[in-house]
C-alpha cells in the first residue's frame, strides 16, 4: 500500500484490466501474491539469469483466469509462511517432526558452540537440541544470507559478522540469556523455510506454465 489509508501500490488501470480480463475483481492484495509467487516462489532468478543482467524484475502475466487463480493461491501460501501467519491466512504453522529435545538453558557463546549433523538432522545450540531440520532449511539463503545462522548470530554471548569488529557501543549490547520465546520462534522459522522449500516445484511448474501459455 502507499499509504496507511490502503491506497493501492498499483496502478488502478491494471486492475482495472486484470478484472475485465478475467471477468472477476483482481484486487491489489492478489496481484501482489501473484508477483510475490513469480518472482519469489518459482526459479525466476536461476530462469531468466540472462535476461536479469538488465536491471529490474518483468512479470510475464498469464490471460488464462484459472492459471492466474492458482499462482495467486501458491503467493498467498508463501505469505502467510513468511509472515508467520500473519497474513493471508491463520492457523499454526506446519512444523510436525521439528521439536527441542532440550531447549537451551544459555546463550551459545559464539559460533562453535552452534552445531548442526546434517545425518541427523540435529541443530545443538549451546546445551539445547533441536530436531526436525533438513539439511536444505540449515543451508537456505536470501541473497546470500543464511537466515538460521544470521538469526542465530543475533543471539549468541559473542558478535559475529560486522559486529565483532565494530566500533559502536550498540553492537556492544549483548543478551545475557536465552528467552524461552526464541525456541518457539526458531521452530516456526524452521517450519516457513521447510515449508516454503516443500511447495518450491509447485511454483516452478506454474511459471512454466504461464511462459508457455497465453500472456497478457
Amino acid at each position: 500500500y502507499r499509504d496507511a489509508k490502503g491506497t493501492p501500490n498499483a496502478d488502478p488501470a491494471i486492475l482495472k484490466i486484470l478484472s475485465e480480463r478475467f471477468a472477476t475483481r483482481v484486487t491489489v492484495e492478489r496481484l501482489f501474491a501473484y508477483v510475490f509467487a513469480v518472482l519469489a516462489g518459482a526459479d525466476y532468478t536461476e530462469r531468466f539469469n540472462e535476461e536479469l543482467e538488465t536491471p529490474g524484475p518483468r512479470v510475464p502475466i498469464t490471460s488464462d483466469p484459472t492459471v492466474f487463480g492458482r499462482m495467486v493461491a501458491h503467493g498467498e501460501k508463501l505469505i502467510w509462511l513468511q509472515t508467520f501467519g500473519e497474513r493471508f491466512g491463520s492457523g499454526d504453522l506446519p512444523s510436525a517432526g521439528i521439536e527441542w529435545t532440550a531447549e537451551p538453558s544459555r546463550l551459545p557463546e559464539g559460533r562453535a558452540d552452534i552445531k548442526y549433523d546434517p545425518a541427523t538432522e540435529t541443530l545443538r545450540i549451546a546445551d539445547g537440541v533441536v530436531t526436525g531440520v533438513p539439511k536444505a532449511v540449515w543451508n537456505f539463503e536470501v541473497s546470500g544470507m543464511d537466515v538460521i545462522r544470521k538469526w542465530l548470530g543475533y543471539r549468541m554471548s559473542k558478535p559475529a559478522g560486522r559486529a565483532a569488529s565494530s566500533d559502536s557501543p550498540l553492537d556492544r549490547i549483548r543478551p545475557s540469556t536465552w528467552a524461552p520465546e526464541w525456541s518457539t520462534e526458531l521452530i516456526e522459522i524452521i517450519a516457513a523455510i521447510k515449508e516454503t522449500l516443500a511447495i518450491l516445484p509447485d511454483g516452478i511448474a506454474l511459471l512454466e506454465e504461464i511462459i508457455a501459455g497465453p500472456l497478457i
